[in-house]
């Protein structure tokens, strides 16, 4: 008889054992599912893009995409200095042996701000080649004009000469503008805008206001070499105005967001000085 209680008491502790396991067991899955349930929602939203605080976070978080590329190329003629700038022989002398030569712009445009890289080479830098500089612009500076290359008119590049007139390339707004101008250090001390500036050219970065100037495959012996594979990615524009002495050309690639590794940009045209 004993034997039967102890047996049975057994059974007890153990029944016991058993539903202590399977409660806790139970509150556990659940516990599980709830997290699961959760994180599924969660995933759901993200994939769905429905919360706007999360698309805020995400857009904040995430790394700034290159959206396009633009390489701009600009080139002067003869007529250009002796008749657009009216410079005489030993201006212009002083101007090839003095002052910065451009290369070429490279303006990487980002979905939050456009890095633009300026090659040019400098009087003092004739052994080292072509030089680099680069600047950053925002969305809050666009409608400033930003000046990416300046050429002072005067003997040695002295602005104090002819006026204090500088010819400069700028970025305004998605736009390239060539101007000629006096210096800003003359027109900071008369303590007014130069009224006398004359706008050569103004090139909007943008292939829907460039139709006019689009270059066919059959014309791209227009461009420098680096620039001659025929790449349907690329729109290539172009103009030249005799009547100016001025001559430029643009290629536009839309990246969308990335940059393959075949992708080659046109590199400048080498110029030699001519003393």
């Amino acid at each position: 008889m004993n034997i039967l209680w102890t047996a049975l008491a057994i059974c007890l502790i153990v029944s016991f054992v058993f539903y202590v396991f399977a409660v806790s067991w139970q509150r556990t899955l659940r516990g599980h599912s709830r997290a699961i349930h959760t994180l599924y929602q969660k995933l759901e939203s993200l994939e769905s893009m429905e919360a706007p605080f999360l698309r805020r976070k995400i857009g904040e978080l995430m790394p700034s995409q290159l959206e396009e590329v633009c390489i701009f190329n600009l080139s002067f003629s003869e007529r250009f200095w002796r008749r657009s700038l009216e410079m005489t022989d030993k201006q212009v002398c002083d101007i090839r042996e003095n002052a910065a030569l451009l290369g070429s712009v490279k303006l990487d445009v980002w979905r939050r701000h456009t890095t633009i890289t300026v090659t040019e080479l400098l009087p003092l830098a004739k052994s080292s080649g072509w030089q680099s500089r680069t600047l950053e612009i925002y969305g809050s500076d666009h409608a400033t004009a930003t000046r990416l290359w300046e050429l002072c008119l005067g003997p040695n590049g002295n602005s104090a000469e002819r006026g204090g007139r500088c010819l400069e390339l700028r970025y305004r707004d998605k736009v390239l503008e060539l101007a000629i101008s006096r210096s800003q250090t003359l027109t900071e001390a008369h303590g007014s805008k130069s009224s006398d500036e004359r706008i050569f050219f103004r090139v909007p970065l943008d292939a829907e206001h460039l139709a006019d100037y689009r270059v066919d495959d059959a014309d791209l012996r227009e461009f420098p070499e680096g620039e001659m594979a025929k790449d349907r990615m690329v729109a290539r524009f172009s103009n030249e105005d005799e009547d100016a002495g001025i001559s430029w050309h643009l290629s536009i690639r839309a990246l969308d967001g990335g940059i393959s590794d075949k992708w080659r940009f046109m590199e400048p045209t080498q110029v030699r000085r001519i003393s």
